[in-house]
């Protein structure tokens, strides 16, 4: 995205001017951030003439401050970033060429936090002389860039600038390099619960098959059963060995060392050596045989 703008500083209102002098300024805001050896930066360029609008600048210390601020509803117009550069503009007609993200910010945060609506911020200058920040969803950035001659010369603020998406933006067809359908994507649902670290690592080792929480496909199984969760066999039986393979009508007995196919044995009838051997109680009858005996005299 390039962005043009001509301002005349004795036209606008919100203009700082010092020692009575007004620049003409002809200024670029161009994104362009870049990922290269972990390193991200904004172009910003621009032309500054002196009041007659032809002469331009011409300090070989020429010093930019850049700064990021917060602004939206809950924002309290925040300074989230701010650098300091300076600039030999002896030789280039009063052009300047900065790479904002160049130098290290006053401020913790790296310049791809600075636009992160997720991030809570700490430590920093707010308007309203808290220095904490938590950004709503909406909130957006703009930029504040002031220059002085001399380190002993006053800031002078150049116009702020919103900082829009660049229209393709907005619907990114890749992120990182990756498409849209190689990430996991959650359908709108108002209840869903983010995942927490552990949780993501726990999807992470499923999908790399070394979790142990659940079973694999390729899981051994140890104990009274081996094979997998496909071709399981159950070899013992309260860690007692099951031998051999059973056929029609045969039971597991426990032989005394394992579990072994045998017979199913129905058994015989007791013999009928005595009622006393049976269990049986016979009233009136032989003393010796049924064991009890009621006199009826």
């Amino acid at each position: 995205m390039e962005l043009l703008e001509r301002f005349n500083p004795t036209s606008a209102p919100s203009a700082r001017f010092t020692r009575g002098l007004s620049f003409l300024m002809l200024f670029f805001l161009v994104f362009t951030f870049f990922e290269a050896n972990a390193s991200t930066g904004i172009s910003y360029h621009g032309r500054i003439l002196k009041p007659d609008g032809i002469t331009p600048i011409s300090s070989s210390t020429t010093d930019f401050r850049v700064r990021i601020r917060s602004t939206g509803p809950s924002s309290k117009d925040c300074i989230l970033w701010e650098e300091t550069q300076t600039k030999d503009l002896s030789t280039t007609n009063g052009v300047f060429d900065i790479t904002i993200g160049a130098t290290a910010s006053t401020y913790a945060y790296s310049l791809s936090q600075v636009f992160n609506n997720r991030t809570a911020f700490t430590g920093i200058t707010c308007s309203d002389t808290s220095t904490t920040y938590n950004p709503a969803s909406t909130d957006g950035r703009y930029l504040q860039v002031s220059f002085r001659q001399i380190p002993s010369d006053p800031w002078e603020d150049l116009p702020n600038m919103v900082i829009n998406y660049v229209p393709y933006a907005l619907n990114s067809s890749l992120l990182e390099g990756y498409a849209a359908n190689e990430f996991l994507k959650i359908d709108p649902y108002t209840n869903q619960t983010p995942l927490t670290n552990t949780q993501v690592n726990t999807l992470l080792d499923i999908i790399a098959g070394t979790n142990t929480q659940y079973l694999r496909p390729a899981t051994t199984f140890s104990g009274d059963v081996s094979g997998t969760y496909s071709t399981t066999s159950v070899d013992k039986i309260k860690g007692i060995a099951v031998s051999g393979s059973p056929t029609t009508g045969q039971i597991l007995k426990y032989d005394g060392t394992n579990w072994v196919p045998s017979a199913d044995s129905t058994g015989t009838a007791p013999s009928d050596a005595s009622y006393t051997v049976k269990g049986v109680v016979q009233i009136n009858t032989d003393l010796a045989t049924s064991g009890l005996y009621i006199n009826s005299g």
